[in-house]
């Protein structure tokens, strides 16, 4: 319809006759209700008083309304009160047709509904309206928690789930999450959990990286390169998994996983025009820096000291460089608590032990969810709080990368069939006499079994090393039958120590051995032909 034939809006004056009759209406109303009232409780001497209040205010209405008409908000109250009684745009019925029971089946012809208002009027109350101009800074972390990215990255997470509560699971949707708006981060994997993220269809500048030989999408990390590895997830914004596992043990690992992160600080401090938000993760908090710092799989002093100290200063000094950590434990009674200081946003899960479930009412509001609730939270439920203090039950959405560390299942058992060969070095069959019957089964042939598994040893040596000359073996020395000897896992530790340091002490040390295996050693040095490698 064009603007010169819509209808001209009008604002009527009002006269002074106008005005005379609106208080005459007035007052007559008022003063017969009151008139009613009062005779019923006042009598005859009541209801004169109210006919002489009645007359007053009908004589001074005009000028009390010429007083106060430019406050009253006549004019827009009166349309929409028009607009509630008549209305009944998009074939809804207003208060009027509802009233005098008039239905309404489709839009007056002559009447132009907007696309887009009648694509709104079809959306259920539970899909809100979305800006186009601001979707592409929402998260899709749930149905009823779609955060905006810029209130999202940079600040800190701490993450707290029962084992099988979907903690990790939602880490790793976080990831996918900051990874779609092309964010970095950096996660130390110690169980496989997240290693499927490397994936550029999910994250799309993501690296694995590690201590194996990889591919273009793998990152070889070493002691030597960690913190210029930890300046280039800055420099060029990647999203790096570590495989934790790749390394030799746990302790080079997360000296490696400090390093990186300490190369992260130095090189957003040096260089403040490249500082992006980056999340910072550490799952299994309570294993690596529990709350007793002794019952850390962490073994070397200095190697706990170093990261505790990376973890720290993402908290205490990360934030202005744009690093953040994302913290997720299992215990939240367990996990160090300046690890947990002051976290921005919570995400508590199921809990079942008592003393997390008394250390969550610091947090969560039992209107929101009380103990027995809480205990029986369905896999991938939490209850979220924002910065602002808001508190909301969520049930987040599934990961899109595979979940590799779920627990087995009795399935497995019937997945992987049994060879009984494999059990014969170890289980010899039963014994019978000559008269048939069957006798007690002779001991285990240790001495065979040892000799295997050193074989096996020694061949696996000779395959990873096939390159080097053979080496001339030498007498092996005779063992003492009542010396200790070395398994087959302290076994392998040893021979890469000893190629490393040549000295027999200290590759028992790195094998959790003392001085009483020092016989067996030598054997196993004679048997392999172990000598230390050159620089």
């Amino acid at each position: 319809m064009d603007e010169q034939q819509q209808p001209q809006e009008t604002t009527r004056t009002w006269t002074v006759e106008d005005r005379k009759v609106f208080g005459w209406t007035l007052a007559s109303t008022a003063g017969l209700g009151e008139a009613i009232n009062l005779i019923a409780h006042g009598g005859w001497l009541g209801a004169g008083a109210a006919a002489a209040a009645a007359v007053i205010l009908a004589k001074s209405s005009p000028d009390l309304y010429e007083s106060v008409k430019d406050v009253l908000p006549w004019h827009d109250a009166q349309q929409a009160i028009t607009h509630a009684l008549t209305s009944h745009d998009q074939g809804k019925r207003s208060i009027l047709d509802r009233a005098l029971g008039r239905h309404y089946d489709d839009a007056p012809e002559d009447q132009d509904v907007d696309e887009d208002t009648r694509d709104v009027a079809s959306m259920g109350e539970d899909e809100p309206v979305i800006d186009p101009i601001e979707a592409r800074y929402q998260l899709q972390h749930a149905h009823n928690w779609t955060p905006d990215v810029r209130e999202i990255a940079g600040k800190s997470q701490f993450v707290c789930g029962f084992r099988r509560s979907g903690k990790t699971s939602y880490g790793a949707l976080l990831a996918e999450q900051l990874a779609s708006k092309d964010l970095p981060f950096f996660i130390p994997d110690l169980e496989g959990d997240y290693l499927t993220l490397a994936d550029r269809a999910i994250c799309g500048r993501s690296i694995l990286a590690g201590n194996d030989a990889g591919g273009p999408q793998y990152a070889r990390v070493t002691a030597e390169n960690a913190e210029q590895f930890g300046a280039f997830i800055i420099k060029k914004r990647v999203q790096v998994v570590l495989d934790m596992q790749s390394y030799r043990d746990i302790d080079i690992a997360c000296r490696i996983v400090a390093a990186i992160i300490r190369g992260m600080i130095d090189f957003t401090s040096e260089h403040p025009e490249y500082r992006v938000p980056c999340a910072v993760y550490l799952d299994e908090a309570q294993r690596f820096l529990p709350e007793q710092m002794n019952a850390s799989i962490i073994s070397d002093s200095a190697v706990k000291g170093e990261f505790l100290k990376a973890y720290n200063d993402v908290i205490a000094v990360g934030g202005k460089r744009g690093l953040y950590p994302v913290i997720l434990t299992q215990r939240i009674s367990q996990v160090k608590k300046s690890i947990m200081a002051q976290p921005e946003i919570m995400v508590l899960m199921k809990q079942v032990m008592d003393i997390d479930l008394d250390r969550y009412d610091s947090f969560i509001n039992r209107v929101i969810a009380t103990h027995e609730q809480i205990k029986a939270f369905p896999q991938g439920r939490g209850v979220v709080i924002t910065p602002e203090g808001e508190q909301f039950l969520v049930q987040f959405n599934r990961r899109k990368s595979k979940h590799n560390g779920g627990t087995p299942t009795v399935d497995a058992v019937y997945a992987l069939p049994l060879d009984d060969d494999d059990m014969r070095p170890l289980i010899e069959p039963a014994h019978n006499d000559a008269h048939g019957r069957t006798t007690a089964r002779p001991e285990p042939n240790l001495t065979l079994v040892r000799a295997e598994a050193l074989q096996g040893v020694q061949d696996e040596y000779a395959q990873e090393n096939s390159v080097r000359q053979p080496v001339e073996r030498t007498h092996t020395p005779q063992m003492d039958a009542s010396y200790p000897r070395l398994n087959d896992t302290q076994i392998v530790i040893f021979k890469a120590t000893y190629e490393t340091t040549g000295n027999i002490d200290k590759s028992l040390k790195a094998s959790n051995a003392d001085t009483r295996y020092r016989q067996h050693a030598r054997v196993i040095i004679a048997e392999l032909g172990l000598k230390k490698r050159e620089a």
